[in-house]
């Protein structure tokens, strides 16, 4: 078996790409340090971790996980809250449906998500917090 490398730049860009088909709100390719006007998400690499073998012989494979941050401007209202939540549950669908990730058109990768996070979060010079989650998107060789 030959090695399998899978470009981080490229899933990134595929999650984004996927995303952008499901999502009402805008979907940007890494985190913006000015906060949001109206509910986006962000995609940015978060961690790839080192080779570990897959049985006996010369081929490795990597995990790989994506942060897909949502975050809306705070009004102090429910809907707002509200609308926070539903896309979240948007990208859990979509995480769901592509379960069998294809990557570089030749090797399967299992998709999955982790420990979803909500917070509020001030950028520095921000006057209002922004609501936001985190949904770690894991893509991992099925084991």
């Amino acid at each position: 078996m030959s090695q399998t490398t899978v470009n981080m730049a490229g899933l990134v860009g595929d999650v984004v790409t996927g995303l952008r088909a499901v999502l009402a709100c805008p979907v940007e390719q890494y985190w913006r340090l000015e906060p949001p006007t109206v509910l986006t998400c962000f995609v940015q690499p978060n961690t790839e971790p080192g080779e570990k073998g897959r049985g006996i012989g010369s081929t490795w494979v990597s995990g790989f996980a994506i942060d897909v941050w949502l975050e809306v401007p705070w009004d102090d209202k429910v809907t707002t809250g509200a609308s926070l939540s539903s896309a979240v549950e948007t990208v859990k669908t979509w995480i769901a449906a592509n379960r069998a990730l294809v990557v570089d058109g030749s090797v399967d990768y299992v998709t999955r998500y982790d420990r979803i996070e909500y917070m509020f979060v001030t950028r520095p010079g921000a006057g209002k917090p922004v609501f936001a989650a985190k949904v770690p998107l894991i893509i991992e060789w099925p084991k």
